[in-house]
Protein backbone atom coordinates (compact mmCIF):
# COMPACT_ATOMS: atom_id res chain seq x y z
CA UNK A 1 0.00 0.00 0.00
CA UNK A 2 1.22 3.52 -0.83
CA UNK A 3 0.64 5.51 2.19
CA UNK A 4 3.08 7.79 3.99
CA UNK A 5 4.55 6.82 7.87
CA UNK A 6 2.40 9.86 9.52
CA UNK A 7 -0.70 8.43 7.84
CA UNK A 8 0.17 4.79 8.91
CA UNK A 9 0.48 5.92 12.75
CA UNK A 10 -2.75 8.24 12.44
CA UNK A 11 -4.64 4.98 11.44
CA UNK A 12 -4.27 4.08 15.38
CA UNK A 13 -7.05 6.98 15.97
CA UNK A 14 -9.44 5.17 13.70
CA UNK A 15 -11.61 3.85 16.49
CA UNK A 16 -12.00 7.44 17.64
CA UNK A 17 -13.55 9.67 14.89
CA UNK A 18 -14.04 12.54 17.64
CA UNK A 19 -10.63 13.16 17.80
CA UNK A 20 -9.65 16.61 16.41
CA UNK A 21 -7.15 16.90 13.60
CA UNK A 22 -5.09 18.67 16.24
CA UNK A 23 -5.29 16.01 19.05
CA UNK A 24 -4.44 13.63 16.58
CA UNK A 25 -1.59 15.46 15.10
CA UNK A 26 -0.27 15.83 18.31
CA UNK A 27 -0.78 12.12 19.28
CA UNK A 28 0.82 11.04 16.30
CA UNK A 29 3.94 13.46 16.91
CA UNK A 30 4.52 12.47 20.15
CA UNK A 31 4.12 8.47 19.28
CA UNK A 32 6.08 8.55 16.57
CA UNK A 33 9.05 10.70 18.84
CA UNK A 34 8.36 7.89 21.51
CA UNK A 35 9.11 5.26 19.43
CA UNK A 36 11.80 6.85 18.00
CA UNK A 37 10.70 7.11 14.00
CA UNK A 38 10.05 11.05 13.92
CA UNK A 39 12.67 10.79 11.10
CA UNK A 40 10.63 8.66 9.06
CA UNK A 41 7.58 10.98 8.51
CA UNK A 42 7.28 11.94 5.67
CA UNK A 43 8.28 8.48 3.69
CA UNK A 44 6.37 5.59 2.00
CA UNK A 45 6.27 2.86 4.35
CA UNK A 46 6.85 0.28 1.81
CA UNK A 47 10.65 1.96 1.85
CA UNK A 48 11.11 1.27 5.19
CA UNK A 49 13.30 -1.56 6.36
CA UNK A 50 11.38 -4.41 8.58
CA UNK A 51 13.00 -3.04 11.72
CA UNK A 52 11.85 0.64 10.66
CA UNK A 53 8.28 -0.63 9.51
CA UNK A 54 8.34 -2.35 13.28
CA UNK A 55 8.90 0.72 14.99
CA UNK A 56 6.20 2.83 12.83
CA UNK A 57 3.65 -0.58 14.20
CA UNK A 58 4.69 0.64 17.52
CA UNK A 59 3.81 4.26 17.16
CA UNK A 60 0.61 3.73 15.40
CA UNK A 61 -0.35 1.38 18.85
CA UNK A 62 0.74 4.26 20.79
CA UNK A 63 -1.66 6.78 18.89
CA UNK A 64 -4.48 3.62 19.71
CA UNK A 65 -3.72 3.23 23.11
CA UNK A 66 -3.35 7.21 24.38
CA UNK A 67 -6.32 8.03 22.16
CA UNK A 68 -8.63 5.85 23.67
CA UNK A 69 -7.34 6.44 27.01
CA UNK A 70 -10.01 8.64 29.45
CA UNK A 71 -8.62 10.67 31.90
CA UNK A 72 -8.28 8.04 35.20
CA UNK A 73 -9.04 5.28 32.62
CA UNK A 74 -6.83 1.83 32.91
CA UNK A 75 -5.32 0.86 29.72
CA UNK A 76 -3.38 -2.65 28.97
CA UNK A 77 -0.83 -2.83 26.34
CA UNK A 78 -0.15 -6.13 24.40
CA UNK A 79 2.45 -6.58 22.21
CA UNK A 80 3.94 -9.87 20.77
CA UNK A 81 7.41 -9.50 19.69
CA UNK A 82 7.64 -5.94 19.23
CA UNK A 83 11.63 -5.77 19.22
CA UNK A 84 11.85 -8.35 15.77
CA UNK A 85 13.71 -7.14 13.63
CA UNK A 86 15.41 -4.27 15.61
CA UNK A 87 19.06 -3.49 16.16
CA UNK A 88 19.99 -3.91 20.01
CA UNK A 89 19.77 0.11 20.47
CA UNK A 90 16.33 0.15 19.21
CA UNK A 91 15.22 -2.72 20.79
CA UNK A 92 16.55 -1.25 24.26
CA UNK A 93 14.84 2.43 23.11
CA UNK A 94 11.27 0.35 22.15
CA UNK A 95 10.98 -1.31 25.70
CA UNK A 96 12.63 1.70 27.47
CA UNK A 97 8.89 3.97 25.68
CA UNK A 98 6.84 0.93 26.80
CA UNK A 99 8.20 1.63 30.56
CA UNK A 100 7.63 5.19 30.23
CA UNK A 101 4.28 3.94 29.42
CA UNK A 102 3.64 2.09 32.00
CA UNK A 103 4.87 5.26 34.56
CA UNK A 104 3.43 7.49 32.68
CA UNK A 105 0.10 6.52 31.63
CA UNK A 106 -1.11 4.34 34.15
CA UNK A 107 -1.29 1.33 31.05
CA UNK A 108 -0.41 -2.58 31.90
CA UNK A 109 1.71 -3.96 29.60
CA UNK A 110 2.23 -7.76 28.43
CA UNK A 111 4.96 -8.27 26.21
CA UNK A 112 5.84 -11.74 24.31
CA UNK A 113 9.87 -11.64 24.42
CA UNK A 114 11.71 -14.66 23.65
CA UNK A 115 15.39 -12.77 24.81
CA UNK A 116 15.29 -14.33 28.49
CA UNK A 117 18.11 -11.23 29.47
CA UNK A 118 15.88 -8.83 28.09
CA UNK A 119 12.64 -10.09 29.46
CA UNK A 120 14.59 -9.96 32.74
CA UNK A 121 16.04 -6.90 32.55
CA UNK A 122 12.28 -5.22 31.46
CA UNK A 123 9.95 -7.00 33.19
CA UNK A 124 8.68 -7.21 36.78
CA UNK A 125 6.92 -10.56 36.29
CA UNK A 126 7.72 -13.47 33.78
CA UNK A 127 5.43 -15.78 32.56
CA UNK A 128 7.44 -18.69 31.21
CA UNK A 129 5.53 -21.13 28.59
CA UNK A 130 6.22 -24.54 27.15
CA UNK A 131 3.95 -26.30 24.61
CA UNK A 132 1.15 -23.20 25.23
CA UNK A 133 1.33 -24.28 29.37
CA UNK A 134 2.23 -22.08 32.11
CA UNK A 135 5.68 -23.55 33.90
CA UNK A 136 6.26 -20.76 35.98
CA UNK A 137 4.76 -17.19 36.55
CA UNK A 138 6.63 -14.97 38.64
CA UNK A 139 9.54 -12.58 39.49
CA UNK A 140 12.67 -12.84 36.54
CA UNK A 141 15.23 -14.61 39.68
CA UNK A 142 12.32 -16.99 40.52
CA UNK A 143 11.85 -17.45 36.65
CA UNK A 144 14.94 -17.76 35.05
CA UNK A 145 16.88 -20.89 36.96
CA UNK A 146 18.88 -23.18 35.25
CA UNK A 147 16.32 -26.16 35.50
CA UNK A 148 13.69 -24.01 33.99
CA UNK A 149 15.58 -22.90 31.37
CA UNK A 150 17.04 -26.84 30.12
CA UNK A 151 13.42 -27.77 30.53
CA UNK A 152 12.04 -25.27 28.30
CA UNK A 153 14.65 -24.58 25.75
CA UNK A 154 16.28 -27.91 26.15
CA UNK A 155 19.64 -26.60 25.90
CA UNK A 156 22.25 -26.68 28.94
CA UNK A 157 21.82 -23.16 30.77
CA UNK A 158 23.73 -21.21 33.57
CA UNK A 159 22.43 -18.50 35.24
CA UNK A 160 24.38 -16.04 36.31
CA UNK A 161 24.02 -12.96 38.48
CA UNK A 162 23.83 -9.85 35.93
CA UNK A 163 27.48 -8.21 35.43
CA UNK A 164 25.77 -4.78 36.18
CA UNK A 165 23.35 -5.32 38.48
CA UNK A 166 23.47 -8.01 40.83
CA UNK A 167 20.35 -9.85 41.71
CA UNK A 168 18.89 -9.84 38.32
CA UNK A 169 19.40 -12.90 36.45
CA UNK A 170 21.48 -13.86 33.47
CA UNK A 171 21.35 -16.56 31.38
CA UNK A 172 24.07 -18.15 29.10
CA UNK A 173 22.85 -20.83 27.02
CA UNK A 174 26.05 -22.96 26.55
CA UNK A 175 25.76 -24.20 23.14
CA UNK A 176 24.37 -21.06 22.14
CA UNK A 177 27.86 -19.31 23.34
CA UNK A 178 30.24 -21.35 22.03
CA UNK A 179 31.17 -23.19 24.91
CA UNK A 180 29.97 -26.92 23.56
CA UNK A 181 30.43 -27.30 19.92
CA UNK A 182 29.62 -30.72 19.66
CA UNK A 183 26.41 -31.54 17.27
Amino acid sequence: FDLDVHTVVGMGAYPFPELSPAGLEALVEQALALADAAEFAGRQYATLSGGEQQRVQFARVVVQLLAAKPAGEYRVLFLDEPIASLDPRHQVALLRAVSRLTREHGTAAFVVLHDVNLAAAWCDRLLLLADGHQVALDTPARVLTEEQMERVYQLPARVLDHPERPGLPWVLFRSAAGIDRSY
